[in-house]
Order: C-alpha cells, then sequence, then structure tokens
C-alpha cells in the first residue's frame, strides 16, 4: 500500500469529501424523486399571519358579486379553538338573492405536469352556530393550463353538520372529477363544480398544467327562499407535493373480461389503466363507437341479441393511446318467440318455426310427444300430409 504524507494525506481527504459531497446530493436527489415529501406549499395555511375582518395573507377570495366586498366571512379566535395555532378561517351567510350560493378561498402555484400532490383540510362546526341542514363545505384542488381552464380537478367528500359538531374533522382530497360533467349547485355565479368519477390515491398534474389551485369552498343553502344559516370553520389548509412522475402514455394494466348472461340480464365490463392523466376512454362493440360510453366501465342492462358482439375500449392522453383486446358479451340460448302449436287440417302441411337468441351457432331439436323427431333441426318444422298419428 502507498503511504501518504500529510500533504498527500490532507489532498486524499480532500478529495473523499469531494467525492461524499457529491454522493451525498445524488442520494438527496434520487430520494426526492422517488416520492419524498416537500412540505406544505400553502402560504399561510392556518391563517396566523393576520387577523379579524380580512382576507387572510396569501390568499385570495371569490363569492357572488354582492358578497365579494362585504361578505360574511372572518380570521377569529375566539371560541372554538383553532385546531392549531391561535386563529382560523370563518365562513358563514353566503348566499344572496334567494339561491344557493358558493364562497371561499384559495390559492394558485405554478406547477408542472407529472407533479403529484396530496391534499387536504380541518372542517368543524360550531354547536350553537350550526350549519343548515342543506349547507356544506369542501376542499379541492384544480390543475389549470396557461389560459386557467381546468385540465384536472379533484376534490374531497363533503363535510357538513351531519358529520358531527363540536370537533375538527380533517377531509383528504381523493376524489377524481370529470370536467366535462358539470354539476349544477344552485348557485347562479359558481359553475366549477363536476361530477365524481371515483376515488384516487394521487393527484397528478397532466400534460399542459402550468399551475395547481387550492381551493376551500362553502356553499349556503336555501330552503324555500330562506338562508339555511350557520358558519363553516376551516384551519390547516394543506397541500404538498410528493413526487414528480414522467409524462406517460396510457398502458392498460387489466383487460375487460368476458361475459355470458342470460337474456335481459346486466352485463359490465371493466379496464384499468396508467398513465398522465387525464386519461379518456372510449367503448366500442364490433368496432362501432359507442355513444356516451366513456368511463373506465360499461355497464349493458337488459341484454339483447343486438348487445352481443366483441367488446373493446380505447383509452387515450395527450401522449398517446391504448386499446385493450376484445371482451365478448355471449347469451345463454334463449326462447324469444316461442312454438304455440298450428290449426291445420287433415293431409295437409304445417310449417312451424321459434325465435331464438343466444351466441351461435344455435342447434335445433323438435321434438313429438317428449320424442326427438328425426331430421328435425332447424328453426323450422314442416309437416306433410298431416294424419292424426302428427
Amino acid at each position: 500500500m502507498d503511504m501518504l504524507f500529510p500533504d498527500e494525506l490532507e489532498t486524499s481527504m480532500k478529495t473523499t469529501k469531494v467525492l461524499f459531497g457529491i454522493l451525498t446530493i445524488t442520494l438527496e436527489q434520487l430520494t426526492q424523486s422517488q416520492g419524498q415529501g416537500s412540505g406544505n406549499l400553502l402560504t399561510n395555511p392556518s391563517f396566523e399571519q393576520n387577523a379579524g375582518h380580512a382576507i387572510p395573507i396569501g390568499w385570495a377570495r371569490f363569492a357572488p358579486p354582492t358578497a365579494q366586498t362585504f361578505g360574511d366571512y372572518w380570521i377569529e379566535n375566539s371560541p372554538p379553538v383553532a385546531h392549531t395555532g391561535d386563529l382560523y378561517w370563518k365562513e358563514w351567510g353566503a348566499s344572496y338573492g334567494g339561491s344557493n350560493n358558493v364562497a371561499g378561498i384559495y390559492q394558485v402555484l405554478s406547477s408542472a405536469p407529472g407533479s403529484v400532490y396530496a391534499g387536504s383540510g380541518w372542517f368543524y362546526v360550531n354547536p350553537t352556530d350550526v350549519l343548515g341542514q342543506s349547507s356544506f363545505a369542501w376542499v379541492e384542488v384544480a390543475f389549470l393550463d396557461s389560459t386557467s381552464n381546468i385540465l384536472a380537478i379533484y376534490k374531497s367528500d363533503n363535510f357538513s353538520a351531519s358529520i358531527g359538531t363540536g370537533t375538527w374533522f380533517q377531509y383528504q382530497i381523493s376524489n377524481a372529477c370529470d370536467v366535462t360533467q358539470p354539476i349544477s349547485l344552485g348557485d347562479p355565479y359558481f359553475t366549477n363544480s363536476f361530477a365524481v368519477t371515483g376515488a384516487v390515491t394521487q393527484l397528478v398534474a397532466p400534460v399542459g398544467t402550468t399551475a395547481v389551485r387550492y381551493q376551500f369552498c362553502y356553499l349556503q343553502g336555501v330552503t324555500l327562499g330562506t338562508s339555511d344559516g350557520g358558519s363553516c370553520y376551516f384551519d390547516d389548509a394543506d397541500l404538498e407535493q410528493v413526487s414528480t412522475l414522467p409524462p406517460t402514455p396510457p398502458n392498460i394494466n387489466a383487460q375487460p373480461q368476458p361475459v355470458t348472461v342470460n337474456a335481459y340480464d346486466a352485463a359490465s365490463f371493466s379496464v384499468t389503466a396508467t398513465g398522465t392523466p387525464p386519461l379518456r376512454f372510449q367503448w366500442s362493440l364490433n368496432g362501432s363507437n359507442i355513444a356516451e360510453a366513456s368511463s373506465s366501465s360499461l355497464t349493458i342492462s337488459n341484454v339483447t341479441q343486438t348487445n352481443l358482439g366483441a367488446y373493446s375500449v380505447v383509452v387515450t392522453n395527450d401522449l398517446g393511446s391504448a386499446t385493450s383486446s376484445d371482451a365478448m358479451l355471449s347469451m345463454y340460448p334463449f326462447i324469444v318467440t316461442p312454438f304455440t302449436g298450428a290449426i291445420t287440417y287433415w293431409g295437409k302441411d304445417a310449417t312451424f318455426s321459434v325465435g331464438a337468441w343466444g351466441t351461435g351457432p344455435l342447434s335445433y331439436q323438435w321434438f313429438d310427444n317428449g320424442v326427438a323427431i328425426q331430421n328435425a333441426t332447424n328453426q323450422t318444422l314442416t309437416l306433410t300430409d298431416i294424419l292424426a298419428v302428427n
């Protein structure tokens, strides 16, 4: 082994430190890319930076036009006790003009495709100031493009007084919404509510994302023209970037499976796919697109002969597409037009027929008093020169 003199040893140690430094940076970068959390990205998430009748520092507010300049909101520190710290956001009386109204606060931050987030918020209802029966609140995350169009949106479940009063409840943002299916909340000013399509474990920024919006929403309900009243308390808003995924085209992980049913039963197909959202689905039957069949599952009610065949789905996003294998919908034999008998004359001919559904080829066998008739294996049966024995 070579001997190291003091100067050489110092140089060697410096080199070792540099190498360790490079190794440390590389490990940190690797850990971050594999999903180490970024911490809360929101400014003033617990509303501790200002108080009173004011918009929280770092936040913006939306409300009906008549409530925009005043409205009923407060950064408060009186009972109840805040979830953490001393202050919380209080929203009430948002309904104006005799209709349901939605109001709330939000933050918009820069983002990029493939960014993966987790979000949540804490809600409270004061037992002495209970929300009305048709009022509720939620938190949501929306991914926006460069012109602020919504590319994808996720929301929590709705929180209401029926959940409980006198304690804080945390709600995770975990429900995917369909931006093609707007849902009316009875509010003439608020339009960004959409049908929920299912639960997710990740909030992934789709292709085209330039910003992410975190938003607390409170719907003040109106019953028979009168506000339901009550207040909603909100604290500890949280939005974290948990990882970054590379943009990927769709990949089908679980193919639709064949189904065999009886006539008039229901049949269902489903597909599991991954890829950068939003994922879009289009089902087809025997190569022809099925109208309004645009989700990850497809159900056919009251199956008849015309529904039988090969079902498949094409999954697309902005990066590509993937086509599933065919899944056959088959039917057990079913006599849809039964033989009801016939009246004929001695010595004449008679023809009988039966209508049947089912996945072919169908085979037939006619019987006479329980005994199979030889060569009577077609959909129709013709008897010639009718005699009494027939």
